[in-house]
């Protein structure tokens, strides 16, 4: 989108949930970790600039959990979005602010 919730050279995580049978045993951050590192090494032919990442997802209090996550490998808050039905929140990092440990 090119504006201050995603910026160019933005890669958009989406989709991204683990069964809810599988919840709580770090599958998620393991997915994320791996998915981040390859990322970092193959590099993007079509990105001109400095990659980052954002993640949007459920400001809903019952969905804390998934935003402590992305925070947890340094992604902020950039922005919210307002839909009828809910709130979003909009988190980003570049690339050289991602915590992998």
């Amino acid at each position: 989108e090119g504006n201050s919730q995603y910026p160019d050279d933005t890669l958009y995580i989406s989709e991204l949930a683990v069964a809810e049978t599988h919840q709580h045993q770090n599958i998620a951050r393991s997915l994320l970790r791996e998915f981040f590192a390859l990322n970092n090494a193959a590099g993007f032919q079509t990105l001109s600039g400095e990659l980052n990442y954002s993640i949007q997802t459920n400001a809903a209090e019952w969905n804390k959990h998934v935003v402590n996550l992305y925070k947890s490998f340094g992604f902020e808050q950039r922005d919210t979005k307002e839909y009828s039905n809910r709130t979003d929140v909009v988190l980003g990092v570049d690339l050289d602010r991602l915590r992998l440990q």
